[in-house]
């Protein structure tokens, strides 16, 4: 209250006319404070939101109570190009049912006017999985991972040969050095729910790539060797 005295003209003319022992201490003034907060802030979200496009992220989560709830994050991109992610509510959800999750969401966006139609975004992870080259695509992508990723022998090597190269293009001047500039030194992990790591997987698979084949031959040379001396023996 002191800040919102400090800041709004209308807000302190009402506060100047109370009595002293106003305090608006009381747990249901005090939930009534939030709310109009709640509604305003929302609302402003909504405007700069406008009739575009969004992306939702579901959480679950529960209160002091343990009862179920759906954490619902809207995420879109602004007037000036950014990407923003607003908190828009919570739920009360009785399980986590998929059927229930849509209905709880269905009634949220009820209240603030949207639309599931205007949902985008998340999808495309399960959309592209319904694509069998894509599926098939991304699941040896995903076994490249394990393989090179997971192992500290050949995550070593890795960044032991990219290291090299890098250090090789510096001197020959095919790339240029700099702050922030040929740090990426290992894979990244396909994220089940967000394309963007997914595309940030291929661009790291795509940097890492001639250092990534070494390790291969490496394994495969080892492999060899042991098959022969197994032979042998």
């Amino acid at each position: 209250m002191n800040f919102l005295v400090n800041h709004n003209e209308d807000i302190y003319k009402v506060w100047k006319n109370c009595r002293g022992n106003l305090k608006l201490t009381s747990p249901d003034i005090q939930k009534d404070i939030v709310k109009a907060a709640v509604t305003v802030i929302t609302q402003v979200i909504l405007n700069d939101l406008g009739d575009d496009l969004f992306a939702i992220l579901i959480d679950e989560s529960r209160d002091i109570s343990v009862k179920e709830q759906m954490v619902v994050v809207i995420r879109y991109v602004n007037n000036e190009g950014k990407v923003i992610e607003c908190f828009l509510g919570v739920v009360h959800v009785s399980n986590t049912s998929a059927l229930t999750l849509k209905s709880g969401l269905e009634s949220l966006f009820a209240k603030y006017g949207l639309s599931l139609s205007r949902i985008r975004g998340p999808a495309l992870v399960t959309l592209g999985k319904k694509h069998s080259k894509i599926a098939l695509f991304f699941n040896l992508v995903a076994n490249l991972y394990s393989f090179v990723g997971t192992s500290c022998k050949r995550r070593d090597i890795l960044r032991e040969s990219q290291a090299t190269k890098v250090k090789q293009a510096l001197e020959h001047g095919e790339i240029s050095s700099g702050r922030g500039l040929n740090q990426e030194m290992t894979i990244k992990k396909v994220g089940e729910t967000r394309w963007s790591s997914h595309y940030g997987t291929l661009l790291s698979i795509v940097s890492l790539f001639s250092s990534m084949i070494d390790v291969l031959e490496m394994v495969e040379e080892d492999g060899t060797n042991l098959d022969k001396k197994k032979v042998k023996h």
